[in-house]
This record gives C-alpha cells, sequence and structure tokens, in this order.
C-alpha cells in the first residue's frame, strides 16, 4: 500500500476517540499504514510499566521498546523528561505507538506530564514529516492537547499535601480562600467538597504565590486553525458496545489477567496505588483477598466497563467530533475518504 506523505509544513493532527471497545486501535493501524502517520496513545492506563494485558495494549511477545532520542526534544527538555520517565515507542504491525510503559505503576502520572510528553513526540513527528495519530479513550488526556490547561503541568507538592490530608473540606476551603478567593468561587459544587480537589487548587495557589512571573506556552499552536485538527469519533449501539466489552474481557482472561496481577502485587504494587485502580485491575482485589469467586468479579468488571463507557460517550459528544457508527458496512471506507479531504486542504 502506497503511504501519502505529508509535508513539514502541513501540521495535521489526527485524533481518533470513542467509548472504550470501538476498535480505535486497529482503526488508527490502518489509517497510519494508509497515510504515512505514527500512534500517540492518549490512555491514562498504558503510561505504566507491566500493566499490558488490562489496559489492552495488545503488544506481541517480541515487541521491543524503541527510545526517543533526547535530542529531539528539544534544548533543555531532552535530559529532564528522559531522566523522570521512559519516552519512545513499540511496534505494532510495523506503525511506531508511542506513549506507552512511561513509568512504573507506583509513580502517580498526571495529565499534565501527559500533555507535555504527547506535545514533544507530536513535534517530533511533524519533523519527520509524518501524520501524529492521537488514540484513546481518556477525555482529559486528549482535552489536554486541544486546550489550554496551564496548571496542569504545575508539579505536585509532596510536603503540602502531608500536611493537608488530615484537614476536612471545611478547613481546606478557608486555606484556599485566604490564598486565592477567585479560585474558590469559581469551583463548582462537586469540586468544593472535593478534598483532593481542594488540595490541588491551594497546591496551585501556593506555587503562583511565589512563581509570580509564571507562563505556560502550549506547544500545540493546530487548534487555531480548523483545517488542521480532524477528531474522529467511534460509536456503536449499546447492544453491539457490551457485546464488544464482553468478548474483550473474556480475550483479556484468555491472555493471562490473573497472571498479570499476580506478578504486580508480588512485585510490591499495592491496591492502594492509582494504577492499580484501574478498570481490569480493581475487581481482582476481593478475588485475590479469597473475598469473591472469580465468576463475581468477571460480572462486576463487565458492569464496570459498561458503566465506564457509557460516561466516555457523555465526555467525548461535548467534543467537536466528526461521528462514525462502527457496525456500518463501509465504516472504513466512509472514515478513509474524510480523512483524506481533511489532508488535502490547506
Amino acid at each position: 500500500m502506497k503511504k501519502q506523505k505529508l509535508g513539514v509544513n502541513k501540521q495535521k493532527l489526527l485524533i481518533i476517540c470513542g467509548p472504550t471497545a470501538t476498535g480505535k486501535t486497529d482503526l488508527a493501524i490502518k489509517l497510519a499504514k494508509k497515510f504515512n502517520g505514527e500512534i500517540v496513545s492518549a490512555d491514562s492506563r498504558q503510561v505504566y510499566k507491566g500493566m499490558d494485558i488490562g489496559t489492552g495494549k495488545d503488544l506481541s511477545v517480541n515487541s521491543r521498546f524503541q527510545v526517543l532520542q533526547r535530542s529531539h526534544l528539544g534544548k533543555n527538555q531532552g535530559a529532564t523528561l528522559t531522566k523522570k520517565f521512559q519516552i519512545g515507542y513499540y511496534l505494532v504491525n510495523d506503525i511506531p505507538i508511542w506513549g506507552l510503559d512511561i513509568v512504573n505503576p507506583d509513580y502517580q502520572f498526571n495529565v499534565g506530564e501527559y500533555s507535555k510528553i504527547a506535545q514533544k513526540i507530536i513535534i517530533d513527528i511533524w519533523q519527520r514529516e509524518k501524520l501524529p495519530i492521537i488514540v484513546g479513550g481518556t477525555g482529559l488526556y486528549i482535552k489536554s492537547l486541544l486546550e489550554p490547561m496551564e496548571y496542569t503541568v504545575i508539579p505536585p507538592n509532596k510536603k503540602l499535601r502531608k500536611i493537608l490530608v488530615h484537614d476536612d473540606v471545611t478547613i481546606l476551603r478557608k486555606k484556599l480562600e485566604k490564598l486565592d478567593k477567585k479560585r474558590l468561587e469559581d469551583m463548582n459544587n462537586s469540586d468544593r467538597n472535593n478534598p483532593r480537589r481542594l488540595i490541588r487548587a491551594i497546591e496551585i495557589a501556593e506555587y503562583l504565590k511565589t512563581h509570580k512571573n509564571y507562563h505556560f506556552n502550549n506547544i500545540y499552536h493546530c487548534s487555531g486553525n480548523k483545517n488542521s485538527l480532524l477528531l474522529v469519533g467511534l460509536t456503536a449501539g449499546k447492544k453491539i458496545l457490551f457485546k464488544r466489552i464482553e468478548q474483550r474481557i473474556k480475550k483479556r482472561l484468555k491472555q493471562g489477567i490473573i497472571r498479570e496481577i499476580k506478578k504486580l502485587v508480588k512485585m510490591g504494587y499495592g491496591w492502594n496505588l492509582p494504577a492499580m485502580s484501574g478498570l481490569g485491575y480493581k475487581e481482582f482485589k476481593p478475588y485475590f483477598e479469597k473475598k469473591q469467586k472469580l465468576a463475581e468479579v468477571i460480572k462486576k468488571w463487565q458492569t464496570d466497563e459498561q458503566n465506564y463507557a457509557k460516561k466516555q460517550l457523555v465526555w467525548f459528544l461535548k467534543m467537536p467530533a466528526v461521528w462514525f457508527d462502527i457496525t456500518v458496512p463501509d465504516f472504513y471506507t466512509v472514515v478513509e475518504k474524510r480523512i483524506c479531504n481533511f489532508l488535502q486542504k490547506a
């Protein structure tokens, strides 16, 4: 298949989003082969090393991680990023997939770190005259590439968190009000009653108090040109989607998800870690503690995945996506034609 070359002056970005089990990665691989592209994962669980089956990385046994050279990340940033994170790609059907295995499961990875890394990768792909294809179901990760989210890159203050974690929401609100009254007033009711959100807001306010000249430059500028970005949403009817979720769970059980979790626990990764709170992992805690049978765990896992798919759809429907039903017979042909038109526009 002849690949369509993307000129370096055409900094296009393709995003494929939608609920879980809609075949986003499979579609992205086909499109990457057709349009000379590379994939960047937007999945908050696939960033963790050793969590492969439960997160659906679908890597072959012989897959080898290729590290991105520091020089490609820009002056003074390559050393910082590669010291803290593992940045590179795996080849899947000869297509590079970036954004996998960035950190160990005991690291609390955040959206600000994702945005910073993903934007560097996007620029590297552009410089090699290829098409970056963002693929995933973590809506906040995708949103971080499309809208200014400057405060997400402010680093966590662990010392401050240890102090604040013992305060109730009333005390936290008073502390935030003293630091930044407007920030408190702008928070919705849910956030005002969420200790974690309040602590983060205090953390940001404290940071800005000592960094008065702080300004975040968003590397991605495509959002300024309506012809430079295409957001493709994949969907399916409820019955079809739930059936696909059921089939995928069966596949992951067959692949050895229980062995994977057992290995992670043996390595010392506890159930309290954010990484272990993901779907396909947290449901197995009562099973390993001999409090639930496997059948109960699988049923709970399936229900959780279904509920998550519904939440994802609500989130993504708020984005300016072009939606495609994956059950339509000529689905791929229609998507391919739409992307051809997108790439030809100046």
